[in-house]
Formats: C-alpha cells, structure tokens, sequence
C-alpha cells in the first residue's frame, strides 16, 4: 500500500495520542502487540457495539480486505496480477444478470 500524505498524517496524529513510542500501528496500551486472544476480545467488544449502534450485519475481520477491493476504484489496490483474480475472489458488487426467460 502507498504510504501517501493522508496515510502519513493519520499515522502521527495516532502516535501522538499516547506517550510509549509505538511499533506495533494496532497495539495494546503498554505498545506491544496484542496476542490472538486479545485481538478477537477487543474486536468482539467492537463488534457487539457497531450491531447494537447502527444495526449493521455482523462480518469478520478479514471481509474489510474484500470491502476495500470492492468499494476502490482501483482493482490493483490488492495487489492481485490481473483483474481477472481480484473480481473472481474479491469483488463483491452486485452484478446484473439476465432472466432465463
């Protein structure tokens, strides 16, 4: 992914909210990384709010990779080799389709 200006100015703005210099972009609050466990706890946490807040669906974590394919202009974001690949695996939009009769 391109570390373009806005992604840089994101990612400062995010390391200056804490004190403890920071490795890890997703990190716990001593700056390390959190462990499977904690990962999938705070992430349920997260979850649980969105479904009660706006009553969205439920998706796991990994469906975000095919969100972005899906919803960017660029099919190359994915870094797949053709574009045959990304819209056979990744992109979700609807697709028309005839009737049989």
């Amino acid at each position: 992914m391109e570390w373009s200006p806005a992604l840089q100015k994101a990612y400062g703005r995010a390391i200056r909210l804490y004190e403890v210099p920071r490795i890890h972009i997703l990190s716990t609050r001593l700056g390390g990384p959190y462990t499977g466990n904690g990962f999938r706890t705070i992430w349920c946490r997260a979850m649980d709010r969105a479904v009660e807040r706006y009553g969205i669906d439920r998706f796991q974590f990994q469906d975000i990779r095919a969100k972005a394919a899906t919803d960017g202009d660029d099919w190359r974001l994915l870094v797949h080799a053709t574009r045959k690949m990304h819209d056979k695996v990744y992109n979700r939009k609807a697709r028309p389709v005839k009737p049989v009769r």
